[in-house]
C-alpha cells in the first residue's frame, strides 16, 4: 500500500538524553533544545528516554536499553500487523474500497482464526494510522475510524486475577529465594505496586522512628505518600539489608549485573518460585495475587490509621469537654 510507504517517509523521532550526575546537572535543558529542534522541522516526537546520573562511557544504561528494546519490539509488531493487513486490503485494491463493512469483515475473518481481542486491536490501530495518513494526503475523503469505533473490548478476555490462599502464600515463602521472598512480603504488607517497590532506595526507609518508608516518585501526586511498616515487614527488610544493604547499592532491589541500576523484570524468577511451590496456575501470572492482596492489606492499614486518628480526636474532644 502506497500510504504505508509514505508513513515510512514521515519523520518520527525518539529523543534520548543523559547527564553524568543527578546532583548538579539536569537533562531538561538538552531535552528542551531537542524538542524545539524537532518542532521547527515538523518532526513528530514519539517518546523520550532520559538517563540521569549515569556515565556515557557505559554501554548499558537503563533508559537507553529501554529505547533499544522498545524499537525492536515495535518493529516486530508493525511487521506482523502489516503482514496481517496486506492480504486482505492490499493486492491491487484501492484505499477507497476500505469501507466500514470491509473492516468488519476483516475483523470476523481474524476472529475466526482464534486470535484474542488485544491482538486484533493492534492490527486495527495500525490500519487506523494508515487511513489517517491517507486522509491527510487526500487519497480518501474520510477515515472510517473517525466515525465508527471498530476496536474490541479487551477486558472481557483478560484472565481473572488469581488470589493466593494463606496456605499457598506460606508455601511460596518457604521455597522463594531471598529477593522473591522480600518482594512478596513487602507487596502483601504494604499494598505497594511492583514499580514502587523496585524504585525504592535505602534512604527512603526509616527502620527506627515509627518504621515507615516514603514513596517519592509516583504517576500521580496522590501516589507520593508515607507507608507504615509492620513488624513482619521490618524484620524481612532488615534481613534483606544484611544481604544487599546501602554499602552494596543505593537501590533496595539492585540489578545484580550492575548495582548502580535498579532491578528490571524478574518474571523468570517469579515463575520458578511459583513452580517450586506447586502453584502451576500462576506460573505466568507474576504478581496477580500481590495486586489484590496488597490492595486489601494497604486498605486495612489505611483503615487502622484512620481509626487511630478518630480515636485520638475523640479523646481530645472528651478532654476539652471535661475541662
Amino acid at each position: 500500500m502506497k500510504v504505508i510507504e509514505k508513513m515510512k517517509n514521515e519523520r518520527r523521532v525518539t529523543l534520548c538524553g543523559r547527564v553524568s550526575t543527578s546532583l548538579k546537572q539536569s537533562p531538561e535543558m538538552q531535552m528542551r533544545e531537542l524538542r524545539e529542534y524537532c518542532r521547527n522541522r515538523g518532526w513528530k516526537v514519539t517518546g523520550e528516554f532520559v538517563d540521569s546520573g549515569i556515565s556515557g562511557a557505559k554501554d548499558s544504561r537503563p533508559q537507553l536499553d529501554r529505547l533499544m528494546a522498545d524499537a525492536h519490539r515495535r518493529r516486530r509488531r508493525y511487521a506482523s500487523s502489516r503482514a496481517n493487513l496486506l492480504p486482505f486490503f492490499g493486492g491491487g485494491k484501492k484505499l477507497s474500497d476500505i469501507s466500514a463493512a470491509r473492516i468488519e469483515e476483516f475483523k470476523r475473518n481474524r476472529r475466526a482464526t482464534g486470535i484474542k481481542a488485544a491482538t486484533l486491536n493492534r492490527d486495527l490501530r495500525f490500519l487506523a494510522q494508515v487511513l489517517k495518513q491517507a486522509a491527510r494526503e487526500r487519497f480518501i475523503a474520510r477515515n472510517p475510524f473517525d466515525t465508527i469505533s471498530f476496536f474490541l473490548n479487551e477486558s472481557r478476555e483478560r484472565r481473572e486475577p488469581y488470589i493466593l490462599t494463606w496456605e499457598e502464600q506460606e508455601k511460596l515463602l518457604a521455597v522463594a529465594p531471598p529477593r522473591i521472598r522480600i518482594l512478596t512480603v513487602l507487596g502483601v504488607e504494604t499494598g505497594m505496586r511492583t514499580g514502587e517497590m523496585l524504585n525504592l532506595k535505602w534512604d527512603e526507609i526509616d527502620f527506627f522512628d515509627k518504621p515507615h518508608l516514603r514513596i517519592e516518585k509516583s504517576k500521580t501526586p496522590a501516589g507520593i505518600r508515607t507507608v507504615p511498616l509492620s513488624p513482619t515487614c521490618v524484620s524481612e527488610l532488615s534481613r534483606w539489608r544484611s544481604l544487599l544493604g546501602p554499602s552494596y547499592s543505593d537501590w533496595v532491589f539492585p540489578s545484580l549485573s550492575n548495582r548502580r541500576h535498579r532491578l528490571q523484570g524478574g518474571r523468570k524468577a517469579w515463575a520458578s518460585a511459583l513452580r517450586k511451590a506447586g502453584i502451576s496456575s500462576m506460573a505466568t501470572g507474576m504478581l496477580f495475587f500481590l495486586a489484590v492482596l496488597g490492595f486489601v492489606s494497604g486498605l486495612l492499614g489505611w483503615l487502622l490509621i484512620m481509626k487511630k486518628k478518630v480515636l485520638r480526636c475523640t479523646h481530645c474532644s472528651a478532654t476539652v469537654q471535661a475541662s
